[in-house]
């Protein structure tokens, strides 16, 4: 089990390093599966923290609240409920809504679809629904990045620095969430033990590797890779 969990966390965030997103989209269905959710919620937002500590200090000076506050809001309020809503799914209908998710993002990724220019009220609708869905299933990027992609003036390092800044205070915010109501146990420490070397190597080859690798085509083969666990889990 436990050379199961390094390999996926290994390549979760293999990716995330050389496409910049996907580490939880790719980890969560096969950790939970494996650790069951109690687990593998817990312990993974524990190891994505602790990278988005070192993601914090890469772009540190690349992200402004006066773009994000709207959105953290948002995300402050939807933790809770998504927080609820984890506890009140069977095992069953949990992953069948992450597989709908998996399937829906990167069928959107894939089209190329882009969303118009939005109102700045509509930051805290998106970031309701990160919120939501990075308490319940540690996936909360997709709906930041949506709303993120409408502000093309945005150089890549601010888009980068405004999400990961994001991340980072929803981060804790979950983990505080999972103590309150006792999901911090010894099988979560001891599966954070594990995962966070592993992390730490993966994010540094994916730094060596990039050079290597086209990352258009490596993103379009991990959409589809998505849409191939999601389909999984929602039919079998």
């Amino acid at each position: 089990m436990n050379l199961l969990v390094i390999l996926i966390v290994f390549f979760a965030f293999f990716t995330q390093s050389l496409a910049g997103f996907g580490s939880a989209l790719i980890a969560m269905p096969f950790l939970i599966a494996i650790l069951g959710p109690d687990v593998a919620r817990p312990a993974f937002i524990l190891v994505a923290q602790t990278a988005g500590l070192l993601f914090m200090i890469q772009y540190r000076r690349d992200w402004q609240f006066s773009d994000i506050k709207l959105a953290l809001i948002g995300t402050l309020i939807g933790i809770p409920v998504g927080t609820w809503v984890a506890n009140i799914m069977t095992e069953e209908t949990f992953m069948l809504v992450l597989g709908i998710i998996l399937i829906g993002y990167a069928g959107y990724a894939l089209a190329n679809f882009k969303l118009p220019s939005l109102h700045p009220a509509w930051a805290s609708l998106f970031g309701f629904f990160s919120g939501l869905l990075h308490s319940a299933y540690n996936v909360g990027g997709p709906p930041l990045v949506m709303y993120h992609s409408t502000h093309e003036h945005w150089l890549a390092r601010r888009f980068k620095g405004n999400t990961q800044a994001i991340f980072f205070v929803m981060g804790f915010v979950v983990i505080y969430e999972h103590y309150r109501i006792g999901n911090i146990t010894p099988a979560v420490i001891q599966n954070y033990a594990i995962m966070t070397p592993t992390m730490a190597v993966a994010l540094l080859l994916g730094v060596w590797a990039e050079k290597f690798i086209k990352q258009d085509v490596f993103r379009k083969m991990v959409m589809l890779l998505l849409i191939c666990i999601g389909i999984k889990l929602i039919f079998f």
